[in-house]
């Protein structure tokens, strides 16, 4: 298995996703907020997707922070991993 954790901050709109669909792997995400005193608009919180691989072989994962409606065009932020599964 796999962890990826990063910083988002919804009220910019920008968000990780996930730039293809997998073969080889189950996703999972979950966004938790900041710890705060109070609540702020536009609080930052952690994204984090767990894969897991569930049949052997080779993929590139691969997450891009953006916004929904510049799909198109180059994310602000990638990251990228190939994982060979046994």
């Amino acid at each position: 298995s796999l962890r990826f954790r990063a910083i988002e901050n919804t009220a910019t709109e920008y968000h990780w996703v996930l730039s293809h669909p997998l073969n080889l792997f189950s996703i999972e995400q979950s966004f938790i907020l900041a710890e705060q005193d109070q609540e702020i608009v536009g609080q930052e919180g952690e994204k984090t997707f767990y894969f897991k691989a569930e049949k052997p072989g080779q993929e590139l994962i691969e997450v891009v922070h953006q916004r929904a409606w510049e799909a198109t065009g180059p994310p602000i932020q990638r990251w990228q991993c190939r994982i060979r599964v046994a």
